[in-house]
C-alpha cells in the first residue's frame, strides 16, 4: 500500500507517493517507474463528519506525522 501526500507548492497540484512518484489528480503517474500507470478508482461517501461518528464511534481523526 502506498501513503500519499500533497506536494508542496505545486500547481496544479500533485500529489507525490512514499516512494516517490509523483501523481496528477487523475490518477495518473508522472514519473519513475511507474509513469502513465493509472490508480484504480474506488467508491467514495461523501459524508458529513458528525454523521460519520455518530455511527463510526472508534474512528480516529489522522494528525499529520502520526503512525
Amino acid at each position: 500500500m502506498r501513503e500519499f501526500f500533497l506536494k508542496s507548492n505545486s500547481s496544479p497540484l500533485r500529489l507525490i507517493d512514499d516512494k516517490g512518484t509523483e501523481w496528477d489528480f487523475t490518477g495518473t503517474a508522472l514519473n519513475g517507474k511507474l509513469m502513465d500507470k493509472q490508480l484504480t478508482r474506488i467508491a467514495v461517501l461523501k459524508d458529513y463528519w458528525f454523521d460519520w461518528k455518530t455511527y463510526n464511534p472508534k474512528t480516529r481523526v489522522y494528525t499529520l506525522g502520526e503512525r
